[in-house]
């Protein structure tokens, strides 16, 4: 028994063995064709050489890609951008019927939409309603307008109608004197200064009453009675 368990551990050892030499004789023989491959170094080339194969490649990406650009030429810029173009004005204000821009608060837009609207003179928009003139100003597109500030045109179109009225009917027309317009012309009317006599005639105090400007606005009534005196020929010729 002795021999026989001898003898199958030799034939295991010599099996294992025989085992492992033929792996180590695999591995290293592998290795070693890995070893003896000849490693590929690119050719060093010259800078006129990189250039011309640069050129090529972009030339062949170019034929390769769809191109771009069209054979029509640029559409050309529209005339609101032309800076050379003639800037354009506004339409000018003409007047038919009374200047309505004489009212504060009307200027020459306001005043040209009045007329395009039928409203031509003081005593047109003295008869308006402000509710109604302003709901159709704001149907129209022009924002910004209130009542009160319609009620305020309408009650200086109704002085300044009864200013004109009164100038018609053969009195002197008192807005010739600097520092008097429709509004203290009529105020003077009312009071029975109708002529530059008159005016010319009159106190300061008796001036102050019948315009009564408001606190802030200082109005030089000297200068009043002096230019009535000289357009009613009061004056001496040498002050004149």
């Amino acid at each position: 028994m002795k021999m026989e368990n001898i003898s199958w551990l030799a034939s295991g050892f010599l099996l294992g063995w025989s085992l492992q030499w033929l792996l180590g004789y695999w591995y290293f023989s592998r290795r070693g064709k890995k070893r003896e491959q000849p490693l590929s170094i690119a050719p060093k080339s010259s800078p006129e050489t990189a250039v011309a194969e640069q050129k090529e490649a972009v030339s062949a990406s170019d034929k390769e890609a769809p191109s771009l650009v069209t054979s029509e030429p640029p559409p050309r810029a529209s005339r609101a951008f032309n800076m050379s173009a003639p800037a354009i004005e506004p339409p000018s204000l003409i007047v038919h019927g009374d200047d309505l821009s004489l009212i504060r608060g009307i200027g020459p837009t306001y005043a040209l939409y009045l007329q395009k609207a039928g409203i031509t003179t003081f005593n047109n928009l003295a008869k308006q309603d402000p509710i109604s003139l302003v709901e159709t100003m704001r149907g129209d597109g022009i924002t910004g307008i209130g009542v009160k500030l319609v009620s305020n045109w309408i009650h200086a179109a109704k002085e300044l109608g009864q200013a004109a009225g009164e100038a018609a009917r053969g009195n002197d027309d008192l807005t010739l004197i600097h520092g008097i317009g429709p509004v203290y012309s009529l105020r003077l009317q009312k009071a029975g200064i109708h002529s530059f006599r008159e005016l010319a005639g009159a106190a300061v105090e008796q001036l102050a009453e019948a315009v009564h400007p408001p606190t802030w606005m200082r109005v030089d009534y000297e200068s009043w009675i002096r230019q009535a005196k000289a357009l009613a020929g009061l004056l001496p010729a040498n002050d004149k």
